[in-house]
């Protein structure tokens, strides 16, 4: 009867180390989600960025028209040149937005697997200790 004893305080010893695991996992998912937010907020201040570069090409156009009035290539040329950098950067500034949003997405994926496990295990644990807390009563 006491090595019964000893083995179900043994498995007890052990229930308790693997709870404390789960939650570092959970801890663990808290970090994910807190890396996934600063990530997102990287990528706003990166819009807001290539935004306000997207102005400023703006008026150097509005800039180079003024200028160059009396030059109509050169003129049409730089207009054309400078259509396209804002184009390419705004393609830029989307490749990077869908980038970090299917980067969301994933971190969300991990996030929801993992809190499903965690509950899984912890209301497996919780049945174990209760069933181990009956036998040793009955002991």
């Amino acid at each position: 009867m006491f090595n019964l004893r000893f083995h179900l305080l043994i498995l007890l010893q052990l229930i308790h180390n693997l709870s404390l695991h789960i939650l570092r996992s959970h801890q663990l998912i808290q970090l994910i989600h807190n890396i996934s937010h600063q990530y997102h907020l990287l990528v706003q201040l990166i819009l807001n960025l290539l935004s306000h570069h997207t102005l400023l090409y703006h008026l150097l156009i509005e800039l180079i028209q003024n200028l160059l009035s009396h030059h109509t290539l050169l003129y049409h040329l730089l207009i054309e040149f400078m259509f396209s950098l804002r184009s390419h950067l705004l393609i830029l500034v989307q490749l990077i937005h869908n980038f970090f949003h299917q980067y969301h997405l994933l971190v969300q994926l991990i996030q929801n697997l993992l809190s499903r496990h965690i509950l899984l295990y912890y209301l497996l644990i919780q049945l174990i200790m209760f069933s181990l807390r009956s036998h040793l009563l009955i002991l």
